[in-house]
């Protein structure tokens, strides 16, 4: 039996350019079957003084197994 909710977070380093992206990942099994899964991804960018939000993307899947 898999659990209700799940959260993931994983992220790409590139250090040539002072740059990172986020991936978190939240899943919900709403019912038997059916599952929806909210993914952001963050990028980020060093400018030497801080990590500064370069932009964000929200994606909502909606899966239905049967």
């Amino acid at each position: 039996m898999s659990p209700i909710t799940g959260l993931n977070v994983s992220f790409h380093c590139y250090p040539c350019n002072n740059t990172l992206v986020l991936f978190p990942t939240f899943t919900w099994n709403v019912a038997s079957g059916f599952d929806l899964d909210l993914t952001v991804q963050s990028f980020l960018n060093d400018d030497g003084e801080a990590w500064r939000t370069q932009g964000n993307v929200l994606y909502v899947r909606v899966r239905w197994s049967y």
